[in-house]
């Protein structure tokens, strides 16, 4: 199991600065080599390449703070699944069975928990052709809900009905 570890925090956001600077520190440790890997200066370009390789995407905004999560989006639309706080895009997920719950992104004894108690043996259960069964629907229940709600399509529409319709008499558009 890897950790890649990337992200900006907000410029008044001390905290989030401060616990990227420590996942730096950490990642250079001769015992986490190649088990907990850092990307300075992490930007939107990147996600592809994060995404193409991530088996979970951790997504720890502190609720209430997160914009919108695209970068949860963008690896739900790969089948990549979410452990993440119900905060941004993911709060307006009816169907809760396609991530893991972070509760409090300052606990760190939950992520352990999690991770080994749930999504680790949930991957690791195989069936006699060695296919983690269980897994496999669960990213295909992501992709349904991420494809079908998270697009273009849905913001556009978003947009015109929930900011422009109302600025339009007659609705003229």
């Amino acid at each position: 199991m890897r950790f890649v570890f990337g992200g900006k925090a907000h410029p008044a956001d001390g905290q989030g600065k401060e616990i990227l600077k420590n996942l730096q520190q950490i990642s250079k440790q001769p015992r986490f080599k190649n088990k907990l890997i850092f990307i300075p200066n992490y930007n939107w370009r990147m996600t592809r390449y994060l995404v193409s390789g991530s088996d979970v995407w951790i997504n720890s905004p502190v609720k209430y703070q997160e914009a919108c999560g695209t970068s949860g989006i963008k690896a739900g639309a790969n089948g990549v699944l979410g452990f993440s706080t119900y905060d941004g895009w993911v709060d307006e997920v009816k169907s809760r069975d396609i991530f893991w719950e972070i509760a409090d992104v300052l606990d760190s004894n939950q992520y352990y928990s999690q991770i080994e108690n749930v999504i680790a043996p949930m991957y690791w259960r195989r069936n006699e052709v060695d296919l983690p069964l269980e897994w496999i629907e669960r990213m295909k229940r992501t992709l349904k809900i991420v494809l079908s709600s998270y697009g273009s399509n849905r913001m556009l529409r978003d947009y015109l009905e929930k900011l422009y319709r109302p600025l339009i008499k007659d609705n003229e558009i």
